[in-house]
């Protein structure tokens, strides 16, 4: 397996220094997205690519590693499923795309995403299309109170109001043309419609338009498989593109995207890697504990932060290394939890003279170690985050089998035989490095409830 190289994850630094704040940012971190694509409506005039679209971007998304949930043809019962599986994922820090296509209308400058299931209706029954429609600005506070960093809200749905058939168009035409501006836009927020204001999204080109996709989704794609691009420059080029496309093909129509822009800083599909030292000193730099500092100064003696990290040292003071925390004991996990599982179950450390003799040099040590260097060097999260719970318990029982430590189960016995154990005291773990380790994995552990006390 992979030796991992001179990185100490900020949310390892959280735990095992007693800082606060690094978690949400370095662990919880995340990239997710809700796809959305309604085709098959049962009383308003059904759609041809919306699904395809949102099928398409889905795959595009999950390639660009994304965590993507995705719905098609979805009931209101299925979508406010599929937006509150999306909220409980959120969390602070994350990077949150919410992509629609489908229905949608505008009541007194509200946009609304329809499922599947509303029903024909008139002007007169504004009131009613408003309750079962999903209001856009609504969505996006949700998305924001949840604590997103940056939410891209990318809505293929310029529709009309009231309800009026046009197969050409994803339009519900009407009196008032296409979705309007949302109202309060926070930073952090980037929202782009598939067509102006007063305008139609083209689902189809006409009979003879074989793309799967809609006029707007389809350059979408394309602008994607550009890794270079930052988001406000594939905005750009999508909104020459569609416009070029619809007037050099549908006589007396126009379709201009626009976008609302109030990110800080710039935004990629495409995620631009930091080397590993870039991202552990972004994520220790407004640390005002000084054994971050020092850390960094071990694993990067000849890094390029090295003056600003002496300066934090001495003006937030050292840290002495021995006053270590407390760390869990090797048999964490609970015993029932791997009751039926296959999984040889895993007990609390008994004292020495209880080890039963024929155990101490019993059993077949496992030579190829997940973290082959976790005694000496840092792992990372997203080299954690594969692992199962089996593996997840080997990777953090090396590091104390490597420092003698006497397993007394089935399993640690399997992996471990005890051939050089010397104690069964948990308090045993010596290096800074060695603490960090431990604490992360046991946080993937937790977050893969692998049943931790």
């Amino acid at each position: 397996m992979k030796i991992f190289k001179k990185i100490i994850v900020a949310s390892t630094l959280c735990l095992a220094l007693g800082t606060n704040g690094f978690i949400s940012s370095a662990i919880a971190a995340k990239r997710l997205a809700l796809v959305l694509g309604n085709d098959m409506y049962t009383e308003v005039p059904s759609l041809q690519k919306a699904v395809n679209d949102a099928t398409a971007l889905d795959k595009k998304l999950t390639s660009l590693g994304f965590e993507v949930i995705q719905g098609t043809n979805l009931t209101r019962r299925q979508m406010v499923q599929k937006i509150q599986d999306l909220a409980s994922r959120i969390s602070i820090g994350d990077k949150v795309v919410f992509f629609y296509a489908g229905h949608g209308v505008q009541i007194d400058r509200s946009n609304l995403l329809l499922a599947t299931d509303i029903p024909a209706t008139g002007g007169i029954e504004e009131e009613y299309v408003r309750f079962e429609g999903f209001d856009v600005q609504k969505i996006l506070e949700m998305i924001q109170g949840r604590g997103a960093q940056t939410t891209i809200m990318i809505l293929d749905a310029c529709r009309n109001n009231p309800f009026k058939a046009s197969k050409k168009t994803r339009a519900i035409g009407g009196l008032t043309r296409g979705l309007v501006p949302i109202r309060s836009a926070r930073s952090g927020t980037f929202i782009m419609y598939s067509a102006d204001e007063g305008q139609e999204a083209f689902d189809s080109l006409g009979e003879d338009d074989t793309n799967n996709n809609s006029v707007f989704t389809r350059s979408l794609l394309e602008q994607l498989d550009n890794p270079d691009l930052e988001l406000a420059e594939l905005a750009k080029n999508i909104q020459l593109s569609v416009l070029t496309t619809v007037e050099s093909k549908v006589e007396n129509q126009s379709q201009a995207p626009f976008y609302i822009d109030r990110l800080f800083g710039k935004f990629f599909f495409h995620e631009k890697k930091k080397t590993d030292e870039e991202l552990f000193w972004s994520s220790i730099k407004n640390n005002t504990n000084a054994a971050a500092f020092k850390i960094y100064l071990q694993v990067y003696p000849e890094g390029k932060f090295i003056s600003s990290a002496k300066l934090k040292i001495q003006k937030f003071g050292a840290l002495e290394f021995n006053k270590q925390p407390a760390i869990m004991h090797a048999g964490f996990l609970n015993p029932a939890s791997f009751a039926g599982s296959g999984i040889a179950k895993i007990v609390n450390p008994q004292p020495a003279s209880s080890i039963p003799a024929s155990l101490i040099k019993v059993g077949v040590r496992d030579n190829d170690p997940i973290f082959r260097d976790s005694s000496r060097k840092p792992i990372l999260p997203r080299d954690v985050k594969p692992l199962s719970c089996l593996e997840l318990w080997r990777a953090r029982n090396e590091i104390y089998d490597r420092n003698g430590y006497c397993f007394v189960t089935p399993l640690g016995i399997q992996y471990f035989n005890n051939a050089t154990c010397n104690t069964t005291s948990s308090n045993i773990l010596k290096k800074p490095v060695e603490h960090l380790n431990v604490k992360l994995i046991q946080i993937w552990e937790k977050k893969k409830r692998c049943k931790a006390q």
